[in-house]
């Protein structure tokens, strides 16, 4: 019979089909997957807003940031060379720990620590006195009054209403990036600190003072109905009355933002550009000027250079400081001469220890930043 076909020649036909539609399915499913959906939808707001945060280095459990300049004046540059500024932490759950130093010429001029164990609170400044100096917080804070003995009566918010709380304010910070505030040119030639010419897209984004006094305004009408952050406020309050001290809060908060938009756009009637050089997807320069300041970001070998100008500090056009971030590097452990709680201390007795320490500051710590500042002209 013509027209019909038999269930095996139906199958072979359907088969023949699908032989000629999986190729197609397949390099569009490749495509997608090597040129993904948001690439091709992204605005340029919202790359200016992506490439600024590729800058911010991911932070390990443990790392460290240190601080280092160099000069072309030779006098400066003895001051320089072995020099250093580092913060250093380490992060878990049962506390933290963070370490800051100074080095001068190579040798350490200050360091300080500052310790989280559970409930205690360390504190040790060798250079200063060697002691550790830890307290027990709950206690110690309960002691001054600073403690309510209520427990939250308000119902704990789930984590749906903190991710809707920070993606509603996020995306109304990132409005601050209008398409009319933004300007985007391909292929400029740029020149980096160092000489080099580079050929990059470059965005120029110039905030006006309008923008910014309607986003303030739409954040405050936000805050003014928002029942996330309301149910966090009233969560945090150890009141009898949560609710309405939360929306006493909350109205506080609104009216404070929207009485100060019109106060803080003024503060770009003098304009500021923000300008960002992207060469081969990766940012090669960031620079941000406002009046006679000037910022500039390169990112390089790993590390960021820093450029810093200014009419009035004409010993930063001699200086290039560069910021690493390395991860894994936390801490040393603490080795200090003795220990001391002062949890139980009395006021009297805590303030007695302060002025004790402030004239336990060496005078070697004060001459080495005296000569610094001397160099410098200041």
């Amino acid at each position: 019979m013509c027209g019909a076909q038999a269930p095996a020649e139906r199958v072979l036909s359907a088969g023949a089909r699908w032989a000629r539609v999986l190729p197609v399915l397949f390099a569009l499913a490749l495509l997608f997957a090597l040129w993904p959906l948001p690439a091709l939808t992204r605005t340029p707001e919202e790359k200016f807003i992506d490439y600024n945060l590729s800058l911010l280095p991911e932070l390990s459990p443990a790392g460290s940031f240190t601080l280092t300049a160099v000069s072309d004046d030779p006098e400066l540059q003895t001051y320089l060379r072995g020099s250093a500024v580092t913060l250093q932490y380490s992060a878990g759950l049962e506390g933290f720990a963070l370490g800051a130093g100074v080095t001068l010429m190579a040798s350490p001029i200050l360091s300080a620590a500052l310790t989280l164990e559970g409930s205690r609170l360390g504190a040790y400044v060798p250079q200063i006195k060697d002691v550790y100096y830890t307290v027990d917080l709950p206690v110690f804070l309960d002691r001054l009054g600073l403690v309510p003995d209520e427990d939250p009566v308000a119902d704990a918010p789930g984590p749906a209403a903190y991710m809707a709380v920070a993606g509603r304010y996020w995306s109304l910070l990132t409005a601050l990036v209008s398409p009319e505030d933004l300007d985007f040119s391909k292929d400029v030639s740029v020149t980096l600190s160092t000489g080099e010419k580079i050929t990059a897209n470059v965005y120029t984004f110039t905030p006006s003072p309008r923008t910014l006094r309607r986003v303030l305004r739409e954040a405050a009408d936000a805050v003014e109905t928002d029942e996330d952050l309301l149910a966090i406020l009233a969560y945090a309050s150890r009141s009898d009355t949560p609710t309405h001290d939360a929306r006493q809060t909350r109205k506080q908060l609104s009216d404070t933002l929207y009485a100060r938009a019109d106060a803080w756009s003024r503060t770009l009637d003098e304009p500021l550009t923000w300008t960002l050089a992207v060469r081969r997807g990766e940012v090669a320069a960031v620079t941000i000027t406002k009046g006679g300041f000037a910022l500039t970001l390169e990112p390089r070998d790993g590390a960021q250079d820093i450029l810093l100008r200014h009419p009035d500090l004409a010993f930063l056009e001699r200086v290039v400081f560069r910021l690493r971030y390395t991860p894994g590097d936390g801490p040393a452990a603490l080795e200090p001469a003795d220990e001391e709680d002062i949890t139980r201390y009395s006021l009297p007795r805590l303030l007695a220890l302060a002025r004790e320490l402030e004239d336990n500051v060496g005078a070697d710590i004060i001459y080495a930043f005296g000569d610094i500042l001397e160099v410098l002209g200041l």
